[in-house]
């Protein structure tokens, strides 16, 4: 095992996440895909079900979430009153919420937060498999 799949292999033990080490070239067009999907705004509407998308730092990928709220004037979500300059590099920092939705946490506890919505997908339930026949009875 190389240096790089030992690093991989710590970042992402006991992460739900898959991590990969992308090209340069696929960086660039998913940043140019967040740019367009930023600047278009909000594509949901209350009752929609979303996911948060692969790759982006919210948990939930690939569980259902609950539009409750679209506003179009977003909350802003600097760190209000920070001098830290630790402040100025959280995700957090900055964010559009123009967005609430709700989810089942782990503990099935559901709880609801603001967020921004280009982070979120459609949700898209699996394929569930097809019922297996009954067995014939017994004669």
């Amino acid at each position: 095992m190389g240096l790089a799949e030992a690093l991989v292999a710590v970042i992402t033990e006991g992460s739900p996440r898959p991590f990969r080490l992308a090209s340069a070239e696929e960086q660039a067009a998913t940043l140019k895909e967040v740019a367009q999907r930023y600047a278009a705004g909000c594509p949901f509407q209350p009752g929609d079900l979303v996911t948060p998308r692969p790759h982006h730092n919210l948990v939930g990928v690939g569980r259902p979430h609950v539009v409750l709220e679209v506003i179009d004037d977003p909350l802003d979500a600097p760190v209000a009153g920070s001098t830290k300059p630790s402040d100025y590099g959280n995700p957090a920092f900055g964010a559009r919420l123009d967005m609430r939705t709700a989810s089942v946490a782990d503990d099935g506890v559901v709880c609801a937060w603001w967020g921004e919505s280009w982070q979120f997908e459609p949700y898209v339930a699996p394929e569930q498999p097809p019922a297996a026949a009954p067995e014939p009875a017994a004669a």
